[in-house]
C-alpha cells in the first residue's frame, strides 16, 4: 500500500484491511520465533563451551590432556543433551 503524495489523495486513501493487519501480525510472530530459535541455538553453543572448559580444567588435573579433552567433549555433549531434554519436559 502506497502512502498518499498530495493532500487531496488523503480522502481516497484506504485504511489497511483486517486481513492485511493479520498478515502483518503473523509476519512479526514468525520473525520473533526465528529470532528466539537463533538465541536458543547460540545459548546452546555457549553452554556447551562452558561445559567443555570446566570439564577440561577438572580432568586435566587427573589425566593426560589428550584424554581429558576427548572425555570433556563427550561429557559436555551428554550434559547438554540431558539439559535440553529436561527443559523440554518441564
Amino acid at each position: 500500500m502506497e502512502a498518499p503524495r498530495f493532500d487531496e489523495e488523503f480522502n481516497n486513501w484506504q485504511l489497511p484491511t483486517r486481513e492485511y493487519a493479520q498478515e502483518e501480525k503473523m509476519a512479526e510472530h514468525i520473525k520473533t520465533a526465528d529470532r528466539l530459535k537463533e538465541i536458543a541455538f547460540f545459548s546452546n553453543i555457549a553452554t556447551f563451551s562452558v561445559f567443555i572448559v570446566i570439564g577440561c580444567s577438572v580432568l586435566m588435573a587427573v589425566m593426560p590432556s589428550f584424554l581429558a579433552v576427548i572425555i570433556s567433549i563427550v561429557l559436555s555433549f551428554t550434559m547438554l543433551t540431558v539439559l535440553k531434554k529436561t527443559s523440554k519436559h518441564a
